[in-house]
Order: C-alpha cells, then sequence, then structure tokens
C-alpha cells in the first residue's frame, strides 16, 4: 500500500489524472486504477517502470515500495551469446574472482549453500513454473574429485519472469521479488543488443557447487583420495520472453 499512497500524491501534486498517465504510458486505464487502488499487489516491472519514466521519478524506487529486492551478495552473473536469438545469463554462487588468475572454480572454498536454496525456493514460491526436465550425472571434473551434477529445467508458462536493462543494471523480476546486479559496458550493449531482436530470449541459470568444508588443506587432500564429491546443483529456466532495454529518466 506504500506504493499507493505514494502514486496518489504524485498524481495530486503533478495534477494528472488516470486517463492522462494511460496516455502518456500506453497502459490501459484499467490497469492503471487497478494499480492506483491497491488491487493489483505487485505489478510487473515494465509496467512500474513506465510509470516512474512519465512522472519522472526514480523506477527502482518504485520497484522496491511493491515488492522485496533480493540481496546480490555472493553471486557473480556471467552473459553469454547463445543459439536461435538466445542469450544466457548465469547467476553463480560457486565462483571466486582472483587478481591474479581471473574467474575461476576451486572446490576448496565454501559456497552459501543455504542462499542457493533460499533463492531458487524464492522463485518457485513467488511463480508457478513448468519442470521440463530434471537429470542427475556422474562425471569427471579435476584429478581424485568426482562430480554429482544435478540439474533442473524449468519453462515460464504464463510468462511471468521480465529480464530488465536499466541504466547499468540488469534487473530480473520474479512478479513479488527482484534482483538487479550492475553491469559492465560490454554486458550492457550485449543486453541491449539482443533485446532488439525478433523473439529474443533469454535462459536463465542459476548454479552452485557444494562441498564439504576441511579444516586443513592436507586433510582436504587426504579426502580428495577418496575420491571427495562435489555436487553441482543447477536450476534452468529457459525461454524468458520478455526482455526490455529502455533509457531511464530521473527528475
Amino acid at each position: 500500500m506504500i506504493l499507493v499512497k505514494k502514486l496518489n500524491k504524485l498524481l495530486e501534486k503533478k495534477n494528472i489524472d488516470v486517463q492522462a498517465l494511460s496516455t502518456s504510458t500506453g497502459l490501459s486505464v484499467n490497469k492503471l486504477q487497478e494499480i492506483i487502488t491497491g488491487k493489483e499487489i505487485h505489478p510487473p516491472a515494465h509496467v512500474l517502470v513506465q510509470i516512474a519514466n512519465v512522472l519522472g521519478e526514480d523506477p527502482l524506487e518504485f520497484l522496491r515500495l511493491s515488492k522485496e529486492e533480493y540481496p546480490n551478495t555472493g553471486i557473480l552473473t556471467r552473459i553469454v551469446e547463445g543459439q536461435d536469438n538466445s542469450l544466457d545469463v548465469a547467476l553463480e554462487f560457486c565462483i571466486y574472482e582472483s587478481t591474479s588468475t581471473g574467474k575461476h572454480y576451486k572446490f576448496q572454498f565454501v559456497v552459501n549453500k543455504e542462499k542457493f536454496l533460499d533463492f531458487t525456493s524464492h522463485i518457485e514460491e513467488a511463480i508457478t513454473l513448468w519442470k521440463k526436465k530434471e537429470e542427475k550425472i556422474t562425471h569427471e571434473n579435476e584429478p581424485l574429485v568426482r562430480m554429482v551434477d544435478s540439474t533442473k529445467i524449468f519453462t515460464d508458462e504464463q510468462k511471468m519472469i521480465e529480464i530488465h536493462i536499466i541504466a547499468d543494471h540488469l534487473l530480473i523480476d520474479f512478479r513479488t521479488f527482484f534482483i538487479q546486479f550492475p553491469l559492465s559496458l560490454e554486458q550492457r550493449e550485449m543486453l541491449k543488443l539482443h533485446s532488439e531482436k525478433e523473439n529474443a530470449h533469454v535462459n536463465l541459470h542459476i548454479s552452485a557447487d557444494f562441498m564439504r568444508k576441511y579444516k586443513s588443506l592436507a586433510e582436504h587432500f587426504v579426502m580428495a583420495g577418496f575420491s571427495e564429491l562435489v555436487f553441482r546443483e543447477t536450476f534452468i529456466i529457459q525461454q524468458i520472453q520478455n526482455v526490455y532495454s529502455y533509457p531511464v529518466s530521473v527528475s
């Protein structure tokens, strides 16, 4: 209801009625009435951004007034061009950055498994996903280390998820909550160009490696000699079709 109060104050202050806001945003009067009266509790991000831009407000403020912002700490983003107008956006809970060697996998550090599981459960609580496939594969990844890779693949049949490029940030809206990440210039340009393609879509990969924590490196090597298991979990949502890129005007 905080968003409702904010919107009504702004409309009164700027002397804008719902019909005028509809004309400026391209949104229907009925849709706007639902938001202004609080009937729609979690409006989709693209609607809030359109309203914020017309009113000269910060769209992130509107989003925070209507949804939970999930913390992005401990999550690294990778963006890779795929095939058939697709783009893979990976959220990694298992990579750290070294100044000497760059981004790479290491098994001796501890992953925040609880956060990974909390984030994926947040998604499943927020929207209904259709499960396409679930598989578990065992394979060798490093000497003396055996990896078990568990993968779940979903699709967003109701097209609830939205991918946004707002200024220099990537924002993923899951309707009841959202998460955002800073983008490099290269990543931003890649996403913007992709959003302009016909039939553009994004595949979202959320993954993490889980391994037991050891008190010493010697203990780690001893356990590795017994083919220590590393568990990699991947949560994939394919064919996200709501991809938006636009300049944001903040007064």
